[in-house]
């Protein structure tokens, strides 16, 4: 594709050889002729001027290159975008493995992948186009939305709802019982997990997060939100993050007798957390 091909997708502006092929996204290390790279500024501009790439995406305020330029605003979002455009996931048809295991009262939409081993329980609505990887278990009453991807051994307990487009990597657990006790002189008695989880459009959770259900009321996690591996929230709160990535502190807890756990959100999300039954856990 024509370098000001790609800068017309991207509203960005050339200088030089427009005409000049590009056949590839890379880094810039390891960049080849025809290989589009980006410099965030004049630093790495100079490093991207010693490189084998074809043309530089940067901001408008780098200086003049060598090599052709295409100048916008973001240079990462804008190479961000050209990926997403050059490699776009190829459709699949619908298709459903043997040795799946489906409940006649679940149903499935149109052109949904179910991959070998996944068990899918009584009740269950599945979304047109998506995507469901090998050993992932869904129990009761989940409602998965369009466009998901359920990467290999996820697990959703009962009454998990995704909304569109989610993504789920694998070893994610959702809507397991919360830390719900309660103490009586020396005694512990686990408390009702009535709540469910709710995943909005557009969120990507990590590998191996788990997220737990409310004892009473719903947790809801927003669009935009990504989880990172090894997370944990066990909740109670209607929304716990919004617009951003969830970045969580280690917190450790010994035995069932601790009262409370205390989640510790940190970086541009602290203000945006509700405080109220939140627990955090992080690698």
């Amino acid at each position: 594709m024509k370098i000001k091909e790609l800068a017309m997708l991207i509203h960005g502006v050339v200088e030089g050889d427009g005409d000049a092929d590009v056949t590839g996204l890379s880094g810039i290390e390891t960049s080849n002729a025809g290989d589009l790279i980006f410099a965030t500024d004049d630093e790495k501009l100079g490093f991207a001027e010693k490189s084998g790439a074809s043309c530089v995406l940067t901001s408008k305020s780098t200086r003049a290159a060598m090599k052709p330029l295409v100048r916008v605003d973001n240079p990462k979002l804008a190479f961000l975008l050209l990926y997403n455009f050059m490699n776009k996931p190829a459709g699949r048809e619908a298709f459903t493995d043997p040795s799946a295991t489906i409940s006649v009262s679940a149903k499935v939409g149109n052109n949904v992948w179910i991959d070998a081993g996944v068990r899918i329980g009584g009740n269950v609505s599945i979304g047109d186009n998506t995507i469901i990887e090998a050993n992932a278990v869904i129990k009761k009453n989940c409602s998965i939305g369009s466009f998901c991807h359920i990467h290999p051994n996820v697990t959703l307990y009962d009454n998990v709802v995704l909304k569109d487009r989610v993504v789920l990597h694998s070893g994610v657990v959702l809507g397991a019982d919360g830390f719900g006790y309660v103490r009586e002189k020396d005694k512990i008695y686990k408390f009702p997990q009535l709540g469910r989880v709710i995943i909005e459009n557009d969120v990507e959770i990590g590998a191996n997060s788990t997220i737990d259900r409310g004892s009473l009321g719903d947790t809801v996690m927003v669009a935009a939100v990504v989880g990172g591996g090894r997370v944990i929230v066990a909740v109670g709160a209607p929304t716990c993050a919004e617009s951003g990535v969830l970045h969580v502190r280690p917190v450790v807890a010994v035995g069932a007798a601790q009262d409370e756990l205390r989640r510790r959100p940190v970086g541009s999300l602290r203000s945006r957390c509700r405080r109220v039954g939140v627990v955090a856990i992080g690698a």
